[in-house]
């Protein structure tokens, strides 16, 4: 054991640091006298702290029971195996003659393994039950000594079960840990089962050990696997290790309030070199709700690299929600320099709630710099993710500044509804954001962005619908602030049958006409609803485009009838025509008109006094809301009054 214990046994209270008894172990045998099953009964019949440790003529042996071990039951046991002090381990045990259990099976407080190669065995290397406050450090685990070949125990290296407060790894003690084989079904690294407080910190998983830590160990689990934690509890940290060449990197599974910061996934120990994930960075699923991957400083930053299908993130499953994803990087090294094979970024999916990515600060920004395959994404909300808010983020940049365009979409919403897309820089993309999917409505609010050099900035299929900036109404929050650069091939792609409002954006031209030009809708086919642009930021009007002026609208007024109201206009000329009934607050309570195309002259409508829901609206008074628009910018409204008897 070093001098420096104290530094790697975090765990340890003051009174655990001297031991009552030292067990030495002089031989390789499965029992017997100094054995290792020998020197364990030992320190479990002696109250107190104790050492096991192993005479220096065993150094590079490795010892192979035949039958499990007797569990360690007397609390503040230490394992030495670190005989030269140098931090990596001397002795090795392996499970190859052992029909079933674990190599140590820990079932008390305050124990500590250093030192060891754990290998093989038929459930776990290491397994905390009910054992808390244990630490492990300087081992590998599922890794032969010399550590370079990886052979895992068959659940997993590390079980940590019903314990809380376990350490596994820390600052200048960390461990080599294989990570499991057999995919997504098979093996683990390590697998926290019911256990809160625990931290995995400054690991290696799927790697070899120093100095040849950038190369891959060849296996294909999953680094940390943990589910049904229970809730409302101070939970786990994993921060500060390394996971490569696995099949997922973290696995949570109906768990909450995790910390899941200062990890590389899908990269070597010196954070450039490529060992991608075969599947998903980390996996979130089964309800796991309020976890944190990142934050806003630098030190909580995690890294992703994945294979050409692989995820950096993937959320799943219904009551997946609230989680929060900031200041990580997606598809380049950790530096921020260089662009790293990752086929998209995040994907809601599997009906998840709504989650957070990114932020209102610049800390809180993602970056996204996959690779630019086709088919690739920056952040996908499929079928999962309705009411996300992805906000501040840089799409198609690295965080040095320089530019990584993708062929494929920076945000796609398919299948999901009102995702809040707001304050994002998305440069250099087939679509910097794309809404729709066949059958399926699909909705996104859009405010604040900047896009620049895409092919379609935004582009809206299927039946859609998006909100880029409305100017008419009481709401301050959907009053566009989008920037259009010229360098983008189109502004607005609207191949839906809806009429977009795009009002209040800046589209780096006052020309209509130039505007016109680069937006997709009725006007270029009659089966598409129009991008209705006009003002621009600042109230401003297009140069070279028919005034408001040229359509009026009057007589706007409403007449109590016993169900509800008779509401009556007049057209200067054919428009279309949006009637909306609202609340004192400003916000929508039932619909009567959509952009109908309404012949010029009076007009009456009928409400029911229902509303949005078909439900009976409260008696009191609402204003109704008449906005009439044409083909060529040209748009007039009206207000009034009525009360509900």
């Amino acid at each position: 054991m070093r001098r420096g214990i104290a530094v790697c046994v975090v765990a340890l209270a003051l009174s655990q640091t001297m031991w009552g008894a030292t067990y030495t172990v002089q031989n390789l045998n499965s029992s017997g006298y100094h054995s290792l099953r020998w020197a364990i009964q030992k320190a479990n019949s002696h109250a107190g702290a104790d050492r096991i440790t192993f005479a220096g003529g065993l150094a590079g042996s490795v010892t192979k029971p035949t039958t499990a071990l007797d569990p360690v039951s007397d609390a503040n046991t230490t394992f030495d195996g670190d005989l030269d002090n140098d931090g990596t381990p001397d002795i090795g045990l392996d499970g190859v003659l052992q029909p079933s259990g674990s190599a140590l099976a820990i079932r008390t407080d305050y124990c500590v393994v250093e030192g060891l190669a754990i290998t093989g065995f038929p459930y776990a290397g290491i397994e905390l039950l009910n054992a808390n406050h244990c630490t492990v450090c300087n081992c590998y685990l599922g890794v032969q000594l010399g550590g370079a070949t990886a052979r895992g125990s068959d659940t997993a290296d590390v079980v940590i079960d019903t314990a809380d407060s376990n350490v596994i790894g820390e600052p200048g003690g960390g461990n080599v840990i294989s990570g499991g084989t057999g995919g997504y079904a098979g093996s683990k690294g390590v697998r926290i089962r019911d256990g809160q407080s625990n931290t995995i910190r400054n690991n290696t998983f799927g790697l070899k050990a120093p100095p040849n830590n950038n190369e891959a160990l060849g296996t294909d689990g999953t680094g940390v696997d943990m589910w049904r934690i229970a809730r409302d509890t101070v939970q786990n940290v994993i921060r500060d290790n390394t996971f490569a060449g696995l099949y997922y990197g973290v696995y949570a599974w109906d768990v909450d309030d995790n910390t899941i910061q200062g990890n590389l996934f899908g990269l070597g120990a010196d954070g450039n070199t490529s060992r991608p994930m075969v599947g998903d960075g980390v996996r979130l699923a089964g309800g796991a709700s309020n976890n944190r991957i990142g934050a806003t400083t630098a030190a909580a930053r995690n890294v992703f690299v994945a294979s050409s299908t692989g995820y950096g993130i993937e959320i799943s499953s219904a009551a997946t929600a609230n989680n929060a994803v900031q200041g990580n990087y997606f598809g380049c090294n950790a530096a921020g320099t260089a662009r790293k094979p990752l086929h998209s970024g995040i994907i809601l999916n599997g009906n998840a709630g709504p989650q957070l990515i990114g932020g209102t600060t610049a800390s809180a920004a993602n970056y996204f710099a996959d690779n630019h395959q086709p088919d690739s994404r920056g952040v996908e909300a499929y079928f999962g993710g309705s009411g996300t808010t992805i906000r501040g983020n840089r799409f198609g940049v690295l965080p040095d500044g320089s530019n990584a365009p993708r062929d494929g979409r920076h945000v796609y919403v398919g299948g999901a509804t009102g995702v809040v897309i707001r304050d994002n820089l998305l440069a250099g993309a087939g679509h910097g954001v794309m809404v729709g999917y066949a059958g399926f409505t699909s909705s996104a609010d859009l405010y604040g962005n900047t896009f620049r050099s895409c092919v379609n900035a935004v582009g809206l299929l299927d039946d859609s619908t998006a909100r880029l900036g409305s100017l008419a109404n009481t709401s301050t929050t959907d009053d566009g602030g989008n920037l259009f650069r010229s360098s983008n091939t189109l502004f607005i792609r609207n191949q839906t049958a809806h009429a977009i409002r795009a009002e209040g954006n800046n589209f780096d031209t006052t020309v209509k006409a130039e505007i016109e030009a680069k937006i997709t809708d009725k006007l270029d086919n009659p089966a598409y609803g129009r991008v209705d642009f006009i003002p621009l930021a600042g109230g401003v009007i297009p140069t070279g485009g028919t005034e408001p002026a040229a359509l009026s609208l009057s007589g706007v007024a409403a007449v109590p009838t016993p169900a509800g109201a008779e509401l009556l206009f007049s057209l200067s000329t054919p428009a279309e025509v949006t009637v909306t009934v609202l609340n004192l607050a400003g916000r929508p309570v039932a619909i009567l008109a959509q952009d109908r195309t309404t012949a010029a002259g009076l007009q009456r409508l009928a409400w029911t006094g229902r509303t949005l829901t078909g439900t009976p609206a409260p008696a009191g008074r609402y204003l109704v809301r008449v906005t009439a628009r044409q083909a060529g910018g040209a748009q007039a409204s009206g207000l009034c009054s009525v009360t509900l008897r």
